[in-house]
């Protein structure tokens, strides 16, 4: 009663509303002031490269002793072997008549954050053993492989949501699969890891009875145990940047569609309502207006002849060193008076993932 007193008429009254009116007036002013001082939500583009590594190192995770290289010969054999510190070290490896098993000299390399790198910048592929010595994973990964591996995958996926299981799908390697990543905050038996798997797998197989499942391989680990004087199956890390740029062991959304990359993130902070296409792997779906491609999508590797695509454009930016060197500098130059290119080569995407 005594605040109503204060407000005897009409007058205190729309002189105390008008008070108020302009106090609502300056909270919404500090609001907005304070909006935009907020920083923006980091993009890839704004982490260091440690710090991309310690993200990464974060969710794969597995023995750490030991990692895996892949080789391919000169008649196009591939295969991962366990990487060692002295191999075709001169003098010292002799692998071309003793086994590396059965060696003196086997020295097994740690997986480091230089090895990562490598890794991540496209210098090697490294493949992790996800079974720890103590039976233990931190992680469990299913296989899919040729066949229909598309719509069993996207099944498993379905079965983990409905389970409210987090995961993700990554394009394989080859393009012609793909893996499905569970990851655990902390270490957990293999064999409870792979129970899950097994267990999701199973619901998929129910829910979606017309799939036969033929191009399900196997999960990793793909042991409960490990076997003695082994190390288990490795897996290859996802996100090689070789393969990364044939549109491959990336991650996807639901339909399979690669997840923006650095380029469509760092374009969409500056150009918000900007529609960008992709033409990538077999994925193109240009708007002709801006587009991120990547380079082995615009050459023909018969001819080594660039896309019509190209000439449609008014601009063209090619990035990076690595790739230029790698094609040998084949020609990506648009033509046409109104045409030009660009070859982007900042300082710090040298040390960049």
């Amino acid at each position: 009663m005594s605040e109503r007193k204060k407000f005897h008429d009409i007058t205190a009254i729309d002189a105390r509303l008008a008070e108020l009116e302009q106090e609502k007036q300056d909270l919404i002013a500090l609001r907005k002031k304070l909006q935009a001082s907020k920083p923006a939500p980091p993009v890839s583009g704004s982490f260091s490269p440690e710090q991309k590594i310690a993200i990464f190192r974060s969710l794969f995770r597995g023995r750490t002793d030991i990692f895996a290289n892949r080789w391919q010969n000169r008649q196009g054999r591939s295969g991962y072997s366990v990487a060692c510190n002295n191999e075709w070290v001169q003098g010292t490896c002799n692998k071309r008549k003793i086994k590396c098993q059965d060696c003196n000299h086997r020295q097994l390399s740690e997986l480091t954050d230089q090895v990562i790198y490598r890794h991540l910048a496209g210098q090697q592929v490294v493949g992790l053993y996800p079974l720890l010595q103590d039976n233990t994973c931190y992680l469990l990964a299913s296989d899919f492989d040729k066949g229909n591996w598309q719509d069993e995958v996207k099944a498993m996926a379905r079965a983990c949501s409905e389970y409210r299981v987090p995961h993700a799908v990554e394009i394989s390697r080859s393009g012609n699969g793909a893996h499905l990543w569970i990851f655990f905050d902390d270490k957990i038996p293999a064999n409870e890891a792979r129970l899950l798997g097994f267990g999701l797998l199973d619901k998929a197989m129910e829910v979606y009875p017309n799939l036969a499942f033929d191009s399900y391989d196997r999960l990793f680990p793909n042991q409960d145990i490990l076997p003695e004087g082994g190390f288990g199956n490795l897996i290859a890390l996802p996100l090689q940047r070789e393969a990364r740029q044939a549109g491959n062991s990336s991650f996807v959304d639901a339909e399979l569609n690669v997840i923006e990359d650095q380029w469509q993130e760092r374009l969409r902070s500056f150009l918000p309502e900007a529609e960008i296409g992709v033409v990538r792997g077999g994925k193109k779906k240009p708007t002709g207006l801006i587009d991120i491609a990547t380079y082995q999508s615009l050459i023909n590797k018969k001819d080594n002849t660039v896309s019509p695509i190209v000439q449609d454009y008014g601009h063209v930016i090619v990035d990076d060193k690595y790739v230029w060197n790698i094609f040998g500098r084949t020609p990506l130059r648009p033509q046409g008076k109104r045409q030009g290119w660009r070859l982007s080569m900042p300082p710090r995407l040298r040390t960049a993932l």
